[in-house]
């Protein structure tokens, strides 16, 4: 049988030794921090504490508050040394993604059974740039303050003016439009050189003529070649004429020279057909094609279109 109570004879009563139910404990905290090994790779003591006096709320709660001291375990033996591996690329590949979407790289092991030996595959998904603005030249003013207001119907990103002279006396700066409400034009730098000298139609003329005769048999030659220091105005060419010696025979060639203009990036050629005679008194014509840049200065369209030629357009 279970002891309820305790009392002793005061010589009166019976008094109770019993006291009232205590507190009851309603919460529980804990809380831990590592204690380091001591010298000589000695473990340290685990511990464990409560506060006392614990804490009591206005209603009688406690709330236990545990503290605990972890050692920190030895430290462990090293491990046995790794393989070094080998790594190698063995494939790249590049897929184009459209603008606005993320660059992926993807990476891979052709080798998955051997771990030492890692053949990597890059697979790399790249967007595309930003579309950028294309460029259309509008046409040409004296000067920045002549440039169209912002506010001008029609303006369209990218719309360009060449300015002949900007504000710091530039010449031939080209300006685009960014589509802003105020400060509209923006200067991309030169676009434009300053105004060519005006061309000319060249003078062609002959120089030093110079002839070696051949063996009876060999063909007729002639290298050409323009003087040093002529201009392109008044080109000079040297003439070098190789002429089969002929059996008892003339050899002449007519004084009549025949010029015939090529594209300046052409090569001169010289030629000399026979025009009249037999084997023994050839007559020979000198003809020659000369590149020549042509200068047109006209309100009409020239009707020789040649690279490097020049239409200076009037009217």
């Amino acid at each position: 049988m279970a002891t309820t109570d305790v009392r002793f004879f005061d010589g009166q009563n019976w008094v109770s030794v019993k006291g009232d139910p205590g507190d009851s404990v309603t919460a529980a905290e804990a809380s831990a921090s590592n204690v380091p090994l001591q010298p000589n790779n000695v473990l340290g003591e685990a511990t464990a504490t409560v506060k006392n006096p614990p804490d009591v709320d206005a209603d009688g709660n406690i709330t236990l508050d545990f503290e605990f001291g972890i050692p920190v375990g030895r430290d462990g033996t090293d491990g046995t040394p790794g393989t070094s591996a080998t790594v190698s690329v063995e494939s790249t590949g590049t897929e184009t993604l459209a603008y606005g979407q993320e660059a992926v790289v993807n990476v891979s092991d052709g080798a998955l059974s051997d771990a030492n030996d890692l053949k990597l595959n890059f697979d790399f998904k790249i967007p595309e740039g930003k579309p950028g603005t294309g460029i259309n030249i509008i046409g040409s003013v004296d000067d920045e303050a002549s440039l169209p207001a912002c506010d001008t119907p029609g303006l369209v990103k990218g719309d360009m003016y060449i300015v002949a002279v900007n504000q710091s006396g530039e010449v031939g700066h080209g300006f685009i439009y960014n589509g802003n409400d105020t400060d509209c034009w923006d200067d991309v730098g030169q676009v434009a050189g300053e105004n060519g000298k005006d061309g000319c139609d060249p003078n062609l003329t002959a120089g030093d003529v110079t002839t070696t005769t051949l063996d009876a048999g060999n063909n007729a030659t002639v290298g050409v070649q323009r003087q040093a220091g002529s201009t392109n105005c008044a080109p000079k060419f040297d003439f070098a004429f190789g002429i089969p010696k002929g059996q008892d025979s003339t050899v002449a060639i007519e004084e009549n020279v025949t010029f015939k203009e090529l594209c300046g990036t052409e090569q001169a050629v010289a030629r000399l057909p026979l025009q009249s005679g037999g084997e023994n008194d050839p007559v020979y014509r000198l003809e020659l094609d000369v590149p020549v840049v042509k200068v047109t200065s006209s309100d009409s369209e020239p009707t020789r279109k040649c690279t490097g030629d020049i239409w200076i357009v009037t009217g």
